[in-house]
């Protein structure tokens, strides 16, 4: 009863307006838990997560797809589209590899832009090169999608499609995508045992982008933990057919060894790129000082020459390859007893490899954290997932405002006496929201090693 008939005057109404509130509040509860009721069982509901994840992805496509027509991202993520075009036009015009030219792309990569020229209906034509280039992409984002939805948790196809979406429309643009899901491909098939696919899966990959090779080792401690001499032959001769096939298909048609030495030589040659964690390190030094760069264009990214000795463009080139080869050695000993067929154990030596390099373009990102849908519920709690992808979004976005929304300013500002301004921000809690990201995987790999102890 919301109005007793003892209560008269003004004490009655402000008694009535209390009980009104109360009951209100009382009924927005109570809307509220049915609400979130309603929520959580379309969660549980296996059907209704399966429609709601291709809904999540169709928006994230359509969204990803917008942005890239947009000026603001396709003025910079178009530029490298013109040179795979270069490059595929060369040999569908040719016939042939011969007199490409400087070129710093491996032969499968060489391959797969032919691909897409061949898919092309006009390949002559730059917008229709690119156009199929975008839709090849996004059919690869929906194959990533499949992959997760058929052999992660029931989670993994949402959390990849809102990874997507952090890292933007750049991904319509490399040919990161074929790399990575060839990788997630022969991980699978390592979980399975299937070791010679598993190799021959990395190889391609490998053949595209050379960071697959460093999850090689792996394969080969699991077969040596289990003393499979025989597999052991057969897995690495799995692996070199990998790498040969389009390597000497490269040579069959007019590749010459030269050309082909001048794509792998060339990441060394590269100075210490302005985004990464080295060029974040170095511009954070000199902050205080007023000190500049000369900031210059060369293959392929924009890079600066520390003057010091210790971060020098030799040193640098060793870093990652030293710690990773450490790290892999640790892994090889303390994993013996347990396998490394572990999806930590990936992500782990591709992010410390990947943020440890002198380069570390926006697209590099994706080559670790595409491990995260893959990696099982158990290594996080709930509050630890909401964690970390909370900060991985955070870096992806971090990544995109300033490549490719604000590069040529961001470029401006390393190019002029730096100071401590919104980009030296930027930059430093994106790097250091990746460190963190890594701090927690490796604390959960040595939690999960000890637990399995």
């Amino acid at each position: 009863m919301l109005c007793p008939q003892g209560y008269r005057g003004f004490e009655s109404s402000t008694l009535c307006q209390i009980e009104a509130l109360l009951l209100a509040r009382r009924f927005w509860a109570t809307a509220r838990k049915f609400r979130m009721n309603k929520i959580l069982k379309i969660f549980k509901s296996e059907e209704n997560l399966k429609v709601l994840s291709w809904a999540v992805l169709a928006v994230v496509l359509l969204i990803v797809f917008c942005q890239a027509q947009m000026p603001q991202w396709q003025w910079h993520l178009q530029v490298d589209i013109v040179t795979f075009h270069n490059r595929a036009m060369h040999f569908l015009s040719t016939g042939s590899w011969a007199q490409m030219g400087y070129n710093e792309y491996q032969p499968g990569a060489l391959w797969f832009f032919v691909l897409i020229g061949k898919l092309t209906n006009n390949p002559g034509n730059y917008g229709a090169f690119l156009g199929t280039f975008i839709l090849a992409n996004v059919f690869l984002i929906i194959a990533h999608f499949v992959f997760f939805s058929r052999v992660a948790h029931k989670y993994a196809p949402i959390l990849f499609s809102l990874l997507v979406l952090a890292t933007g429309p750049i991904l319509l643009f490399r040919f990161e995508l074929i790399v990575s899901l060839l990788v997630l491909v022969a991980w699978q098939l390592f979980q399975r045992k299937k070791y010679g696919w598993s190799a021959f899966t990395l190889a391609l990959g490998t053949s595209i982008k050379l960071y697959p090779a460093i999850l090689f080792p792996l394969l080969i401690f699991d077969l040596l933990i289990k003393k499979n001499w025989r597999l052991i032959i057969v897995t690495v001769l799995a692996f070199a057919a990998g790498i040969a096939l389009p390597l000497l298909s490269f040579f069959l048609f007019g590749g010459d060894f030269g050309g082909f030495l001048t794509s792998i030589k060339v990441h060394s040659l590269k100075a210490v790129g302005v985004e990464g964690l080295w060029g974040n390190l170095v511009a954070f030094m000199n902050a205080g000082f007023g000190s500049s760069f000369d900031v210059t264009r060369a293959y392929g990214v924009y890079g600066i020459t520390p003057g010091s000795s210790l971060l020098s463009i030799e040193n640098l080139n060793r870093l990652p390859i030293i710690i990773t080869a450490i790290l892999l050695v640790v892994i090889g000993w303390f994993y013996r007893k347990k396998g490394y067929n572990e999806v930590g154990l990936a992500f782990i030596v591709i992010f410390v490899f990947t943020l440890l390099g002198k380069v570390l373009n926006p697209q590099y990102l994706w080559w670790f954290l595409i491990f995260l849908p893959y990696l099982s519920l158990k290594w996080f709690s709930k509050i630890g997932w909401a964690t970390i992808y909370i900060m991985a979004f955070l870096s992806l976005a971090l990544t995109q405002i300033i490549y490719p929304l604000n590069y040529d300013a961001f470029l401006d500002w390393f190019k002029a006496p730096i100071d401590a301004s919104q980009f030296l921000a930027l930059l430093s809690l994106r790097n250091l929201l990746l460190l963190i990201i890594l701090g927690f995987g490796v604390f959960a790999l040595v939690k999960s090693r000890i637990a399995k102890s």
